[in-house]
Protein backbone atom coordinates (compact mmCIF):
# COMPACT_ATOMS: atom_id res chain seq x y z
CA UNK A 1 0.00 0.00 0.00
CA UNK A 2 1.49 3.51 -1.19
CA UNK A 3 0.74 6.52 1.40
CA UNK A 4 0.39 10.01 -0.03
CA UNK A 5 1.17 13.04 2.12
CA UNK A 6 -0.04 16.50 1.22
CA UNK A 7 0.72 19.92 2.27
CA UNK A 8 -2.10 21.38 3.49
CA UNK A 9 -0.88 24.86 2.96
CA UNK A 10 -0.20 26.19 -0.74
CA UNK A 11 3.55 26.37 -1.64
CA UNK A 12 4.75 29.65 -2.08
CA UNK A 13 6.39 29.66 -5.38
CA UNK A 14 9.60 31.99 -4.97
CA UNK A 15 11.87 33.15 -7.25
CA UNK A 16 15.00 32.76 -5.53
CA UNK A 17 18.07 35.14 -6.74
CA UNK A 18 20.62 32.68 -8.31
CA UNK A 19 23.64 32.27 -6.61
CA UNK A 20 26.81 34.18 -7.94
CA UNK A 21 28.11 37.36 -7.65
CA UNK A 22 26.55 40.47 -8.71
CA UNK A 23 27.94 43.99 -9.14
CA UNK A 24 25.94 46.11 -5.90
CA UNK A 25 24.77 49.63 -4.91
CA UNK A 26 23.97 50.59 -1.02
CA UNK A 27 20.29 50.91 -1.56
CA UNK A 28 19.02 51.79 1.86
CA UNK A 29 20.88 51.12 5.59
CA UNK A 30 18.04 50.30 8.43
CA UNK A 31 18.48 50.27 12.25
CA UNK A 32 17.00 46.72 13.37
CA UNK A 33 17.45 47.82 17.14
CA UNK A 34 14.44 47.51 19.18
CA UNK A 35 14.43 49.48 21.69
CA UNK A 36 13.51 48.97 25.46
CA UNK A 37 14.77 45.27 24.72
CA UNK A 38 17.50 43.20 25.33
CA UNK A 39 18.55 41.95 21.80
CA UNK A 40 21.99 42.93 20.59
CA UNK A 41 21.45 46.26 17.84
CA UNK A 42 21.30 45.31 14.46
CA UNK A 43 22.22 47.11 11.31
CA UNK A 44 20.62 45.95 8.24
CA UNK A 45 21.73 46.82 4.36
CA UNK A 46 19.75 46.57 1.94
CA UNK A 47 21.95 46.34 -1.58
CA UNK A 48 19.86 46.88 -5.24
CA UNK A 49 21.77 44.23 -7.45
CA UNK A 50 22.29 45.02 -11.27
CA UNK A 51 20.05 42.91 -13.45
CA UNK A 52 18.00 41.54 -10.43
CA UNK A 53 14.43 43.32 -9.75
CA UNK A 54 14.35 42.61 -5.97
CA UNK A 55 17.25 43.52 -3.60
CA UNK A 56 18.84 41.43 -1.00
CA UNK A 57 19.64 42.35 2.68
CA UNK A 58 22.37 41.23 5.19
CA UNK A 59 22.04 42.31 8.85
CA UNK A 60 25.23 42.76 10.72
CA UNK A 61 25.73 43.39 14.65
CA UNK A 62 25.83 47.27 15.01
CA UNK A 63 29.47 47.88 16.17
CA UNK A 64 32.54 48.87 14.53
CA UNK A 65 35.03 46.84 16.95
CA UNK A 66 37.88 44.97 15.94
CA UNK A 67 37.38 42.48 13.26
CA UNK A 68 33.33 43.17 12.65
CA UNK A 69 31.39 42.23 9.50
CA UNK A 70 30.00 45.58 9.69
CA UNK A 71 33.71 47.25 9.70
CA UNK A 72 34.88 45.15 7.51
CA UNK A 73 32.07 45.47 4.67
CA UNK A 74 32.13 49.28 5.18
CA UNK A 75 35.46 49.63 4.39
CA UNK A 76 35.12 47.14 1.24
CA UNK A 77 32.22 49.63 -0.07
CA UNK A 78 34.01 53.19 0.91
CA UNK A 79 37.52 52.25 -0.27
CA UNK A 80 38.92 53.19 3.14
CA UNK A 81 38.61 52.05 6.53
CA UNK A 82 36.37 53.89 9.30
CA UNK A 83 38.49 56.85 10.46
CA UNK A 84 39.60 57.94 13.94
CA UNK A 85 37.17 60.86 14.09
CA UNK A 86 34.35 58.12 13.42
CA UNK A 87 35.16 55.58 15.86
CA UNK A 88 35.18 58.24 18.59
CA UNK A 89 32.55 60.31 17.72
CA UNK A 90 30.43 56.78 16.40
CA UNK A 91 30.47 55.87 13.02
CA UNK A 92 27.07 56.23 11.26
CA UNK A 93 26.20 53.39 8.66
CA UNK A 94 23.86 55.09 6.33
CA UNK A 95 27.33 56.76 4.41
CA UNK A 96 27.41 53.93 3.08
CA UNK A 97 23.91 54.60 1.15
CA UNK A 98 24.95 54.81 -2.36
CA UNK A 99 28.07 53.32 -2.36
CA UNK A 100 29.12 50.74 -4.85
CA UNK A 101 30.52 47.04 -4.66
CA UNK A 102 29.80 43.26 -5.54
CA UNK A 103 27.59 40.54 -3.56
CA UNK A 104 28.10 36.91 -3.55
CA UNK A 105 24.58 35.59 -3.53
CA UNK A 106 24.32 31.91 -1.60
CA UNK A 107 20.93 29.97 -0.98
CA UNK A 108 20.82 29.08 2.68
CA UNK A 109 17.45 28.05 4.60
CA UNK A 110 16.23 29.91 7.11
CA UNK A 111 14.78 29.04 10.72
CA UNK A 112 11.70 27.78 9.22
CA UNK A 113 13.56 25.35 6.33
CA UNK A 114 12.59 27.85 3.85
CA UNK A 115 14.92 28.29 1.06
CA UNK A 116 16.29 32.40 0.82
CA UNK A 117 18.81 33.67 -0.96
CA UNK A 118 21.56 35.67 0.85
CA UNK A 119 24.41 38.43 0.39
CA UNK A 120 27.22 36.12 1.99
CA UNK A 121 30.31 38.26 1.43
CA UNK A 122 30.65 41.85 -0.10
CA UNK A 123 33.69 42.08 -2.24
CA UNK A 124 35.35 45.64 -3.76
CA UNK A 125 33.97 47.09 -7.02
CA UNK A 126 35.25 46.04 -10.03
CA UNK A 127 37.95 48.24 -11.27
CA UNK A 128 36.88 50.10 -14.85
CA UNK A 129 39.18 48.97 -17.42
CA UNK A 130 41.85 50.87 -18.64
CA UNK A 131 42.40 52.13 -22.08
CA UNK A 132 45.98 50.70 -23.69
CA UNK A 133 48.53 53.50 -23.79
CA UNK A 134 49.46 54.04 -26.95
CA UNK A 135 52.97 53.44 -28.23
CA UNK A 136 55.39 55.62 -28.04
CA UNK A 137 58.41 55.62 -30.48
CA UNK A 138 61.80 55.56 -29.38
CA UNK A 139 63.87 58.52 -30.22
CA UNK A 140 67.43 58.20 -31.15
CA UNK A 141 69.90 60.07 -29.33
Amino acid sequence: MIIKIKSTTKSQQTNLTPEGIYAAVVHKVTDKHKAGTDEAPEVEIEYALSGVSDPIKRTYPAHVEGRSPLRRDAKTIRGHGITRDEELQGFNPEVLTGGRCRVVVAHRADGSGKLTAQAKLVLAPEKAPVAAAEPVAAVAA
